[in-house]
């Protein structure tokens, strides 16, 4: 059992100033490093995600919306204004349904 004590090194005694430097910049690069890995596969590595306004002008390129809607949908997208759809003027979007 003396082998083995003798090996490692006493930890009663006062650390080196140099050794704490080592452990704390050893610690420092293992935590960026795991924190940029974690994050590499989460973060922005492709191309950006298109806004809503582009999403908005491919569905109206595809023929998906007509351009009343595209027209209304931009209008709340920049504006934040919004009249909902056939009831201009008549106030609340429930007047349109025929209740």
């Amino acid at each position: 059992m003396s082998s083995r004590t003798a090996a490692l090194p006493a930890l009663t005694a006062d650390p080196d100033p140099s050794d704490i430097d080592a452990a704390v910049d050893t610690l420092v690069a293992v935590v960026w490093f795991l924190a940029r890995g974690a994050s590499h596969g989460r973060g922005p590595s492709g191309p950006a995600a298109p806004s809503a306004i582009e999403v908005l002008a491919q569905r109206y390129a595809r023929g998906e919306i007509d351009t009343e809607e595209y027209r209304e949908r931009l209008a709340v997208l920049t504006t934040g204004a919004h009249t909902p759809r056939g009831s201009k003027g008549r106030g609340r979007e429930s007047d349109t349904r025929g209740d």
